[in-house]
């Protein structure tokens, strides 16, 4: 993604955008859907282009950024 991550054998999980102060995490494609219907995320689209399993989760939010990152290291482990 061109900015620091938390990885899992070496795959990433997780992030924090540097530009917006966003947190981004890997998580099932039904559960970002929930998290963006709930409104606490929006998608992850940078340049432009959507990835499915990850959400932006905005930072002036107050949404669970703890719970949200392990829920991503035990979704990536799975994967």
């Amino acid at each position: 993604m061109g900015f620091p991550c938390l990885r899992l054998e070496g795959r990433f999980f997780a992030s924090v955008d540097p530009k917006s102060g966003d947190l981004v995490v890997k998580l099932a494609r039904d559960r970002v859907l929930e998290l963006i219907e709930n409104g606490i995320g929006r998608e992850f689209a940078p340049n432009g282009r959507v990835f499915r399993e990850w959400v932006a989760i905005p930072g002036a939010l107050d949404a669970p950024w703890v719970d949200l990152v392990v829920e991503a290291r035990e979704f990536c482990a799975t994967a």
